[in-house]
């Protein structure tokens, strides 16, 4: 079953508006006072709880319409955006004040409850996030060009990003 990408495609320009203007704030803020700018990229302020809330809503969305449409691959998409907002904000440890047990803080870089930082396992948790992003926000949608691929992509349940967000994505990775 294809997912109906005209929801998505009316999108464009809002999530094109909106990115940019995320974009043009932050390096303004950079610019223009780089203490507020530190403060703000630090664990438990805006950009982390900004990070949890979109990886949350958009994991939402993705799994409702992943449900509705029966496409497996966007489900998975989903799941792991809930993972990636939940390793955010450590899931919850500061929040409501737990502490792990020593045999999982101890290999774990930040001290902290979560998976990526066990560099051990993930290595690098930047090189990780930029394979991820090339794959799912570069590859992904080029790769949507061909019929054949396309097919694949509509057999596993795979929708990919729409490719006007690909110039994003390749600036994340940069």
């Amino acid at each position: 079953m294809r997912l109906n990408t005209e929801s998505l495609e009316s999108t464009k320009l809002p999530v094109q508006i909106v990115v940019a203007a995320m974009m043009v704030a932050i390096l303004a803020l950079a610019y223009y006072s780089g203490d507020l700018y530190e403060l703000q990229m630090q664990e438990d302020h805006f950009v982390e709880w900004l990070s949890v809330a979109l990886f949350a809503i958009g994991g939402a969305i993705r799994m409702r319409r992943a449900v509705r449409a029966r496409r497996v691959f966007d489900g998975l998409v989903a799941l792991f955006s809930f993972f990636v907002a939940g390793e955010e904000f450590s899931w919850g440890q500061r929040l409501i004040g737990y502490t792990p047990p020593d045999w999982f803080l101890s290999p774990n870089v930040q001290q902290e409850a979560t998976l990526h930082n066990f560099a051990g396992v993930f290595g690098r948790p930047k090189w990780s996030l930029i394979f991820v992003l090339v794959g799912y926000g570069i590859v992904l949608p080029l790769a949507s060009r061909l019929a054949a691929t396309r097919k694949l992509m509509d057999k596993v349940g795979a929708t990919p990003p729409p490719e006007p967000l690909i110039p994003w994505y390749a600036m994340t990775v940069a």
